[in-house]
C-alpha cells in the first residue's frame, strides 16, 4: 500500500523539486492520490501542499507520499496525514492488520477519530505509547513520523521486513524512500556498487542485503525489527541518527511434552486468525495459487473461513503455469480450485515475454536477483492487476522456518552433534533416497556444515567455483569486503545446526531477499501482497516449535501438514515434491533471441570489470553446446551487467 519519500538538508535551497520527483519516480506504487508536506525545522512553518508552487516558505524537510487505497478510500485517509493539532505527521507504507481492535482500545482511552483507516491508528498509538507503539501493531509497515514539537523523525520497519525502507544520510542531511531507485536519484548520493554484497551475491548467492547495507555503497536500509531516530536539531547528520532493535525471534525457547494434535491445533488457530486480519480490506482480495502446500493452505483457509460465516463471493485465485511438464503445477492448483469452487485465472511466462519484460522487470527490482524464478511471480502480479484484484495472500514464509527446502546437511550434523549414530544413519539413508543423490555427497555437504562450527567459512570458501567467474583482482578485494565473511562467519557457533539454519534462513537470507522481490512484482503493477504466514505470533510459535514438528523421517512442514487436516485436499497435504512459482529458464537460455541477449552483454563486458568475461563466455558456450551443466551463475552475471547499464552504476 502506498510509497513514501522525505528528504530533510540544511543548506539545500531545491528540496522542493527533490521530493516531487522522488515521489513521482514511484507513483505505481500508489496511483489513486499523493500529497506532500513542507516543514522548517527552525521556525516551525510547515504546510500539506499537492503542487510546489503552493509552499511560500523556504523548508529543510519535505514528506511525500503515493497512494493505493486499501483501507478506507476516502479523502480522509489521505497521505501526509497530520494529527494533535498539527503536532505529528505521517507517511506510512503498508497494513496495520489489527487496527480494529487498536481503535477499540484508544477509544476508551478517549482517542476519537475522523477516518477509517489504520494510519490514523498509528498516530493515536504513537500519542499514547510513544515508540513502543510498534509492539501493538500485527502487520507489515514502513512509515516516517513527525514530532513537531520535538522537533524529531521516528521511522519504523515491521519485525520481519515486508514492506521495505532506504535511507542516505550524512554529515549535512538525510533522505529516505520506498524504494532505492529514489535516492539514486539525488545528485549527492554516490552512484556505486557496494562490492561487498556483490561479491556475497556472485560468491554465495546471498540476493538480499545482509544488516543495513544494500548493493548500493551509500544506500542503507532500516533492518527488519528496527526503529530509526533522527534528531533534527542535531547539526552533526549522522551522529543525530540512531538505529534501534525492537523485536527479535528467540531460538533458545521451546514448548515440549505435547502431542501432535495438540501443537497442530495451536498452529491452525493461529493461522486461522491471521488470515482472517489479511482479508481486512475495502478493495477486492484474491490468493496467489502455485498448487504447493503453502498457497494451497491458504486458499483452503479462506474457504473455511467463508463456509463458517456463510460468505457466498467466490474466492480468486492466480496461478503461473508452464508449457514443459517439469515445472508446472497446474493439476494441483486445479485441485485446489475444485475443492474451493473458486474463481481461478491462469497465466504462463514464455522467454518471448521475458525478453520483452526484463529491463522493467530489473528496474523495479532495483538489486539483482538469483533467477528467473521471480519473472513468474511479476506475472501473476500483472494478472491480477488485469482482473481487477488489488489485494493477494501469498504463501512465503513455511519453506524457510519449517524445512521446506530439505535442509539434510544441518539435520544430520544435528544428529552427529547429538551423538546419535542409529538416527544419523537412518536419516541419511531417507535422504539418499528422497532426494536421489550419492552418499559422497550426502557426506561430503554433511561434513561441510558439521565443520562450519568449528572451521571459518573463509576456509572453504576458495574452493567455490563461482569464483572463476571474477577477476583475479577483485577475488581478494571480495574476500575483504564480503559482509557474509567479515559479519557472519560465524554464525552456526551457538545453537544446534537445524535452528539456527531456520533463524537465519528466516531473518538473513534467503527470505528477506524474497519479501524484497515480491514487494517489487506486486508494487510494479500497484497490487499488495500479504502474507499470512508471517504474522508474527504464527512465526514465534513456529520458532518455540521442537524439530520433530518441522522435520521428522525426510518430511518437512510436519506441524503444517497435521494442522491442515481435513482442511487441505489430501494429496496436496501429504506431498513431498515442491516447485513453487517457477520458470523454465536452463530451456530459455537456449532460445535463439535469449541466448543472444545473453551474449550481447557477456561480449561487451570490459577487460578491467569484477567479472571474468573469458570464463563466463566460455561456461556458457559449453552450456549452449551441452557440454557444462546448467547453473544460475549466468542470469546472476546477466543480471548485474543489465542493472549496471540501467541505472548506470560503477562499481
Amino acid at each position: 500500500m502506498c510509497g513514501i519519500s522525505g528528504i530533510f538538508c540544511f543548506d539545500d535551497r531545491s528540496l522542493i523539486d527533490k521530493i516531487v520527483k522522488m515521489t513521482d519516480l514511484i507513483k505505481y506504487r500508489g496511483p489513486d492520490d499523493f500529497g506532500y508536506l513542507g516543514y522548517n525545522t527552525g521556525t516551525h512553518y510547515l504546510k500539506h501542499f499537492k503542487e510546489p508552487g503552493e509552499v511560500i516558505e523556504s523548508c529543510n524537510f519535505f514528506m511525500g507520499h503515493r497512494r493505493l487505497s486499501i483501507i478506507d478510500l476516502s479523502q480522509n485517509s489521505r497521505q501526509p496525514m497530520s494529527y494533535m493539532d498539527d503536532r505529528y505527521h505521517l507517511v506510512f507504507n503498508g497494513e496495520i492488520y489489527n487496527y480494529v481492535e487498536l481503535k477499540i482500545i484508544l477509544n476508551k482511552k478517549g482517542y476519537t477519530f475522523h477516518s477509517k483507516s489504520d494510519t490514523e491508528v498509528i498516530l493515536a498509538a504513537y500519542n499514547e505509547w510513544g515508540t513502543n507503539c510498534v509492539q501493538y501493531f500485527n502487520g507489515m509497515w514502513a512509515f516516517s513520523l513527525l514530532d513537531k514539537k520535538e522537533n524529531t523523525l521516528f521511522c519504523s520497519r515491521d519485525r520481519l521486513g515486508v514492506k521495505p525502507f532506504y535511507y542516505f544520510s550524512n554529515n549535512t542531511g538525510f533522505a529516505f524512500g520506498s524504494e532505492i531507485k529514489q535516492l539514486l536519484i539525488l545528485d549527492f548520493v554516490e552512484q556505486k556498487f557496494d562490492l561487498g554484497t556483490v561479491f556475497d551475491y556472485l560468491v554465495f548467492d546471498i540476493y538480499n542485503s545482509l544488516g543495513s547495507d544494500t548493493f548500493y555503497n551509500s544506500v542503507k536500509q532500516l533492518q527488519a525489527g528496527h526503529n530509526l531516530f533522527i534528531n533534527l536539531n542535531d547539526l552533526k547528520l549522522p551522529d543525530g541518527l540512531e538505529q534501534k532493535q525492537y523485536w527479535h525471534l528467540d531460538i533458545t525457547k521451546k514448548l515440549d511434552g505435547q502431542t501432535d494434535a495438540d501443537y497442530g491445533k495451536k498452529f491452525c488457530e493461529l493461522f486461522e486468525d491471521s488470515v482472517k486480519l489479511r482479508l481486512r480490506s475495502d478493495v477486492p482480495v484474491g490468493t496467489a495459487l502455485s498448487g504447493g502446500l503453502d498457497s494451497s493452505g491458504i486458499a483452503c483457509m479462506i474457504n473455511k473461513i467463508h463456509d463458517a460465516g456463510n460468505i457466498s463471493d467466490l474466492q480468486t485465485t492466480f496461478t503461473s503455469c508452464s508449457d514443459r511438464p517439469e515445472y508446472d503445477e497446474t493439476t494441483f492448483a486445479e485441485l485446489v480450485v475444485k475443492h474451493t469452487n473458486s474463481k481461478a485465472y491462469f497465466t504462463i511466462p514464455t522467454s518471448e515475454k521475458l525478453l520483452n519484460d526484463h529491463e522493467k522487470l530489473i528496474w523495479h527490482q532495483e538489486e539483482p536477483f538469483l533467477s528467473t524464478s521471480i519473472f513468474a511471480g511479476w506475472c501473476i502480479s500483472e494478472l491480477t492487476r488485469q482482473n481487477g484484484v488489488i489485494v493477494t495472500l501469498d504463501g512465503q514464509g513455511p519453506d524457510e522456518m519449517l524445512g521446506g527446502y530439505h535442509p539434510y546437511d544441518f539435520y544430520l550434523s544435528d544428529m552427529l552433534q547429538q551423538g546419535k549414530i542409529s538416527s544419523f544413519l537412518k536419516g541419511a539413508v531417507t535422504y539418499k533416497n528422497k532426494l536421489d543423490i550419492s552418499y559422497n555427497k550426502l557426506l561430503y555437504q554433511v561434513l561441510k556444515t558439521f565443520s562450519k562450527k568449528y572451521i571459518s567459512n573463509s576456509q572453504f570458501v576458495r574452493h567455490n567455483h563461482n569464483l572463476l567467474y571474477l577477476n583475479k583482482d577483485y577475488i581478494n578485494e571480495g574476500f575483504q569486503k564480503s559482509h557474509y565473511l567479515n559479519r557472519y562467519n560465524n554464525i552456526m557457533k551457538d545453537q544446534g545446526y537445524l535452528d539456527t539454519y531456520f533463524l537465519n534462513s528466516t531473518t538473513l537470507f534467503p527470505l528477506p531477499g524474497i519479501l524484497k522481490q515480491v514487494d517489487r512484482n506486486s508494487m510494479a503493477f500497484a497490487t499488495e501482497s500479504r502474507l499470512p504466514f508471517l504474522d508474527y505470533r504464527l512465526v514465534e510459535y513456529t520458532f518455540s516449535l521442537p524439530i520433530s514438528q518441522k522435520i521428522n523421517n525426510g518430511l518437512s512442514k510436519i506441524v503444517y501438514r497435521n494442522a491442515m487436516k481435513d482442511i487441505l485436499p489430501e494429496p496436496i497435504r501429504t506431498r513431498k515434491t515442491k516447485l513453487g512459482f517457477v520458470t523454465a529458464e536452463p530451456f530459455w537460455l537456449r532460445e535463439n533471441m535469449i541466448k543472444e541477449l545473453f551474449l550481447n552483454e557477456y561480449n561487451k563486458i570490459p577487460k578491467d570489470h569484477l567479472l571474468n568475461q573469458h570464463q563466463i563466455l566460455k561456461v556458457f558456450s559449453d552450456f549452449l553446446d551441452n557440454k557444462a551443466p546448467f547453473s544460475t551463475m549466468y542470469w546472476k552475471t546477466f543480471n548485474l551487467l543489465s542493472l549496471q547499464k540501467i541505472f548506470n552504476i560503477n562499481y
